[in-house]
């Protein structure tokens, strides 16, 4: 263990602290702290503490009125240090419209205020995720080496045609000038590499192992036809639910006492119980909300088959989730789209069925798995030997050292003879 007189200091700057899901920089914050001091400034929108809409859109005007009463409120706590470690940068302006020049005004502001109260005096190196949030890095123009975290392709996170723009511009300009570029999936790494120039660290996500190790012997021994459909995670359209909820109509009446659990928030769940009321199969679609993430090992191991059925998009392609591992870790068979990482995971480690992108097909694989226990048996065995590979605390080792060899090179860079 490293003594804390020993440690270097990392700056992180992200605008997923607050995410509506468990990101990547949560998973990793326990292993950085071993071996760095740390301090995180966690960029956030004006009404993130007001239980709001996930994404602190203002759309109504009752949602105004509230806002308008506590703006003096918002307005003090622009900059909010929350303890030693996390300090909160609050936009001190709404979201209404045109998300592409919040974003950017985010960027700016939030460099302003981190440059006029120097908060990187004193530290070795930055990890700045995701695109704005390197951005902001970026522009503070910081005498320490920038490590940027590729999580995603954001720009096809937009709908509007000049936000994907400017995101695709701003992921692009920190990819090529950070000093060290880490990517969250392969399939990433090698889009950052040609967007580059030159070499990447891959690091995909990962999971603790132990956490579902411990939990193994909760596991239910399911009969025959009766098991779960499980989905964990954000919903949205491109989670293929409306998919998975005709697909399920279409065996209910074979396997009657199969159901789809669905743990998770996000704008599309309105969509997806209207779609289970209207084909009369409400009854067998559970919305348990956001669950807390120590007791999503519980869920799975009390479910049957997990869900990665995603559209072949570009979001998709480039997306490396976290729902698959855990899926795998947990013993759970999979069906999955051949889609990005997700599709040559699933092949690769046999751990589950892929198939097309459309009920029928989504429905012949619930049949052949919960027809053939052998077949859910050796996916199970295979999917848990691959989620080894994706060990988080070997992973973050990985991440630390390139931080730390960058710190290295840096002070070599600059140190003068």
């Amino acid at each position: 263990m490293i003594l804390d007189q020993d440690k270097k200091k990392l700056f992180i700057i992200t605008t997923d602290y607050f995410h509506s899901t468990r990101f990547r920089l949560h998973y990793l914050l326990p292993y950085l702290r071993k071996n760095f001091k740390i301090k995180v400034v966690a960029i956030t929108h004006l009404t993130y503490d007001l239980d709001l809409d996930v994404r602190g859109k203002i759309t109504s005007l009752k949602t105004i009125t509230f806002v308008l009463k506590k703006f003096l409120y918002m307005l003090t706590r622009v900059i909010e240090y929350k303890d030693e470690e996390l300090v909160i940068i609050r936009m001190p302006f709404p979201r209404l419209t045109l998300g592409w020049l919040y974003l950017i005004l985010t960027a700016f502001v939030a460099a302003f205020l981190v440059r006029i109260k120097k908060m990187y005096e004193g530290f070795d190196a930055c990890l700045a995720t995701p695109n704005f949030a390197g951005l902001c890095a970026l522009l503070l123009k910081m005498p320490l080496p920038i490590v940027y975290e590729d999580v995603d392709r954001c720009e096809y996170l937009h709908k509007d045609f000049l936000a994907r723009k400017i995101s695709r511009f701003v992921e692009r300009y920190c990819i090529r000038n950070s000093d060290q570029v880490v990517s969250a999936g392969y399939a990433l790494a090698e889009s950052a590499e040609t967007l580059r120039g030159m070499s990447v660290h891959c690091v995909p996500n990962g999971i603790d192992i132990r956490l579902f190790e411990n939990s193994l012997s909760e596991k239910s021994t399911l009969s025959k036809g009766n098991a779960s459909l499980v989905y964990v995670g954000y919903i949205a359209e491109w989670s293929g639910l409306d998919v998975v909820i005709m697909a399920l109509r279409l065996v209910s009446s074979e396997f009657p006492n199969t159901k789809l659990i669905i743990a998770g928030k996000g704008e599309f769940a309105s969509e997806l119980k209207n779609l289970a009321r209207e084909i009369h199969i409400d009854d067998k679609v559970t919305f348990l909300g956001r669950v807390k993430h120590k007791r999503i090992p519980h869920l799975l191991f009390n479910s049957g088959i997990g869900l990665a059925v995603y559209p072949d998009n570009e979001l998709m392609r480039y997306a490396f989730t976290y729902k698959l591992l855990e899926y795998i870790a947990a013993g759970l068979p999979v069906i999955a789209t051949d889609v990005g990482d997700t599709g040559k995971i699933v092949k690769k480690g046999q751990c589950g069925l892929i198939v097309e992108y459309s009920p029928v097909a989504i429905a012949e694989a619930i049949r052949k798995l919960l027809n053939n226990r052998d077949l859910m048996t050796r996916l199970t065995r295979n999917g848990r030997n691959l989620a080894k590979k994706f060990d988080l605390e070997c992973l973050a080792q990985k991440e630390m050292e390139i931080i730390l060899r960058t710190i290295k090179k840096h002070h070599k860079t600059t140190t003068p003879l």
